[in-house]
């Protein structure tokens, strides 16, 4: 039965909080409006919005229709932080050495890092390589009698499984060729097979150091010398390992010069060496599909 203008009832919708009529248009209903707590926004630039301004909201006739004015667009500031977080992070260039400077007594320094080297413990072998870096680059001729002690302590670091300390070892032997450029064998050979070897490390960061430390090698020890260390581990397992020592390789050929490397008469042996060994690269399929695939 439908209403009459007389009749009222309630609202089944509603359930009570409205009263309909004829029209079923509510009569006692009050429009909701949208309130919200007045908004500060604290910008970059405080002369354009200050921290108290509120934020002026518009209301249409809809309900819920709420417009907020457009903000300003604020660029985030850039983050001053850098590190390495892992492999595939960015390699950041800092010096692992720390600020190198002028040692006031470097005989009783020499005196107490040779005995923490004795030692042969690494933690005691890390802090005697760091201050021996620091006579090594004001006082080199102070360290010839002992760059045996030296290599062998850097080789006992680089087979640490700390990554840290393996690249504080790169670090500290990439010094030492291009200040002392001690070639003593068997202890600057084993220190080339070693690096030589960490370039199939795992992690990133050694392996950049590593290799850094065998490009300063190539260019401030003799020829001779290089070419001896290198082609020793030509017949390496690993690819990645056979790789590094090609392109030492051929990073020393492009070093002297293609016209000295083939007419001078000194280099016939490191001539020699390096063809055979550049020939057995060429028919290595396992290295030619990794250099294929990088």
């Amino acid at each position: 039965m439908l209403p009459t203008q007389s009749e009222k009832f309630l609202c089944p919708m509603c359930n009570g909080t409205g009263v309909c009529g004829k029209d079923k248009v509510p009569t006692n209903y009050v429009k909701p409006t949208l309130r919200l707590p007045p908004m500060s926004l604290q910008s970059i630039n405080s002369s354009s919005i200050s921290k108290n301004e509120a934020v002026q909201i518009s209301q249409f006739n809809a309900a819920g229709d709420v417009h907020l004015p457009s903000l300003p667009h604020i660029k985030s500031k850039e983050s001053n932080f850098t590190g390495i977080m892992g492999d595939y992070s960015i390699t950041v260039e800092h010096d692992l050495l720390g600020p190198l400077e002028r040692i006031n007594n470097p005989h009783e320094v020499l005196r107490q890092s040779i005995a923490k080297l004795k030692q042969n413990q690494w933690e005691s072998s890390t802090e005697a390589i760091l201050d021996i870096i620091q006579i090594s680059r004001y006082y080199p001729e102070m360290l010839d009698p002992n760059m045996s002690l030296i290599n062998r302590s850097l080789c006992s670091l680089m087979r640490n499984t700390r990554p840290h300390i393996v690249r504080t070892a790169s670090k500290v032997a990439m010094e030492l060729f291009e200040t002392i450029k001690c070639t003593q064998r068997p202890e600057f050979d084993e220190l080339v097979a070693i690096l030589l070897q960490k370039t199939a490390h795992m992690n990133k960061s050694v392996r950049h150091d590593v290799n850094k430390a065998l490009d300063t090698m190539i260019v401030h020890i003799p020829v001779s010398h290089c070419t001896r260390a290198i082609t020793s581990a030509a017949g390496h397992k690993n690819p990645l390992v056979r790789s590094t020592v090609s392109r030492l390789l051929i990073t020393i050929v492009e070093l002297i010069g293609v016209d000295s490397f083939f007419l001078s008469l000194h280099l016939k042996d490191t001539r020699r060496k390096i063809f055979v060994v550049l020939a057995k690269f060429i028919i290595d399929e396992t290295m030619q599909k990794h250099l294929l695939s990088c």
